[in-house]
C-alpha cells in the first residue's frame, strides 16, 4: 500500500511540474504535453517488459540446455530426445538473441513525437505478443521431448506425474500472462485510434 501511495505521489508531482511550467499556455497545449508524458510511460513500460522477456528467454534456454548437456556427459546417456531438446534450447537462445538485435536496430525509425512514441510502444507490444506466442509453441515441443525422454528411459517413469503437474501449472500461467500482453496491446491500439481521431475533431 505504501508503494502505491508513493507511486501516486510521484505521478502527481510530475503532472504538477508540467502544469507549473506551462501555466501560461493554452489548455490544449497542456493536454498534449500530458498525453505525450503518458505515452512515454507506456513506451518505457512496454520496452521493459519485452527486454525482460528476451533476457529470461535467452538465460533460461542456455541454462536448461547446459544442465541437459552436463547430465548427458555425467551419466553417459545418449538419449536422442534429451539431445534434441538440448539442441533446440541452444537454437532458441540464439534465435531470441538475433530477434532482439533486429528489434533494437529498428528502433531508430521512430521519431520522438507523441505519435512516434506510441508507434514505438505498439511495435514493442506487438513484438512481445508474437514472441510470447512463439515461446508457447516452443514450450509444447519441450513438453513432447521431455515426456518422450522419460518413456525412453523407463527407470524415470516415476517423474512423469511431477512433470505433468509442473508443465500444467506453467502452461496455465503462461496463457494467463499472454492474455495480459494481448490486452495491453489492445489498449495501445485504442489510444492510437484516439490520437488519430483528435486532429479531425479539432477541425
Amino acid at each position: 500500500m505504501g508503494k502505491l501511495i508513493n507511486l501516486m505521489t510521484m505521478e502527481f508531482k510530475e503532472l504538477k511540474k508540467i502544469w507549473d511550467t506551462q501555466n501560461n499556455k493554452p489548455m490544449y497545449v497542456i493536454d498534449e504535453t500530458m498525453m505525450h508524458w503518458r505515452v512515454i510511460k507506456k513506451k518505457n513500460s512496454a520496452a521493459f517488459r519485452v527486454n525482460l522477456a528476451e533476457f529470461i528467454g535467452i538465460g533460461a534456454n542456455l541454462f536448461s540446455a547446459s544442465i541437459i548437456a552436463s547430465a548427458m556427459l555425467y551419466k553417459g546417456n545418449e538419449n536422442v530426445f534429451s539431445f534434441s531438446m538440448m539442441i533446440a534450447m541452444f537454437a532458441a537462445a540464439v534465435l531470441i538473441g538475433i530477434s532482439r538485435f533486429r528489434r533494437k536496430k529498428n528502433e531508430n525509425r521512430f521519431d520522438r513525437s507523441t505519435m512516434g512514441e506510441l508507434k514505438h510502444a505498439l511495435a514493442n507490444a506487438t513484438y512481445h505478443v508474437r514472441f510470447n506466442t512463439g515461446l508457447l509453441i516452443f514450450a509444447s515441443l519441450v513438453v513432447i521431448l521431455t515426456v518422450a525422454s522419460i518413456f525412453d528411459t523407463e527407470n524415470s517413469l516415476w517423474l512423469l506425474p511431477l512433470i505433468v503437474v509442473f508443465f500444467g501449472v506453467t502452461g496455465w500461467g503462461a496463457r494467463w500472462e499472454h492474455r495480459c500482453f494481448v490486452r495491453k496491446k489492445a489498449e495501445l491500439e485504442q489510444l492510437m485510434i484516439k490520437l488519430q481521431e483528435e486532429p479531425e475533431s479539432k477541425t
